[in-house]
């Protein structure tokens, strides 16, 4: 049972919220059916930017090349 003095958050709410506090502004992703909770929540999130992948290792390269760009 929940403390009514603690909020409700759902799992992609709470990974959002812990996005947002390390300070995460990009992400890269090649996202599944089992994906789509947390697609739908960075659509709604706009202090988080998504980037398409259609493949795994484009992702990972994308991201890469970004953090080494961003001095990450």
């Amino acid at each position: 049972m929940i403390p009514s003095a603690m909020a409700y958050l759902s799992g992609k709410q709470a990974f959002l919220e812990i996005l947002k506090t390390e300070g995460v502004s990009v992400m890269f992703g090649n996202p599944g059916t089992t994906e789509l909770p947390l697609m739908d929540g960075l659509a709604r999130e706009p202090g988080i930017r998504y980037v398409l992948a259609l493949q795994e290792a484009v992702a990972i390269s994308m991201a890469d090349a970004y953090a080494q760009a961003h001095g990450g």
